[in-house]
């Protein structure tokens, strides 16, 4: 392995270094498995190792996520807090690509700064929406941004489960 890497103080996780100076993040216990490779920062911001063009299958990259849960095909692999440098197990895990969506981030594009709430112009009022299976779900109208928000949080534990990403984190306890 070219990347440099340094252990958390708790010697828990590792820090693996980007030429430029980035770094992502795994567990101790997968330092023997990704140090036999080099790792870079792919196009879409994920950690990745190239193989050679040697190889059975010719060239290929592969995303670190990946290699560390080993997906079966027609799987994917969920970032949990949505950070792609934190590949540490406890922030991976298994899912469907619907899960993968259900906890996908807020889109740059957002002008009310919730995910599915928007201003309605004509009613003067914040609007809520989900959707699920490709349909767009009417949650209602409501005076501020926030108690739109709200609402579909609700929905969204109640539609998506442990995959919901949620306006409003709740404080863990």
């Amino acid at each position: 392995m070219r990347n440099s890497f340094e252990y958390s103080s708790d010697r828990q996780s590792l820090r693996i270094f980007f030429r430029n100076g980035s770094f992502f993040l795994i567990d101790a216990e997968d330092f023997p498995a990704v140090s036999q490779r080099t790792w870079s920062l792919g196009k879409r911001g994920y950690p990745v190792s190239h193989t050679s063009r040697k190889m059975p299958g010719g060239a290929r990259t592969e995303p670190l996520h990946r290699y560390l849960m080993k997906p079966e095909p027609g799987y994917e692999v969920d970032h949990i807090s949505g950070n792609k440098l934190d590949n540490r197990r406890k922030n991976l895990r298994i899912c469907s690509h619907q899960q993968n969506m259900f906890n996908q981030r807020i889109r740059c594009t957002n002008s009310s700064g919730y995910q599915g709430v928007s201003y309605h112009k004509k009613a003067e009022k914040y609007e809520a929406y989900i959707s699920r299976d490709g349909k767009k779900i009417y949650l209602g109208l409501f005076i501020s941004a926030e108690a739109a928000a709200a609402a579909r949080d609700r929905a969204a534990s109640r539609l998506y489960g442990e995959y919901a990403n949620l306006n409003i984190r709740r404080e863990s306890s």
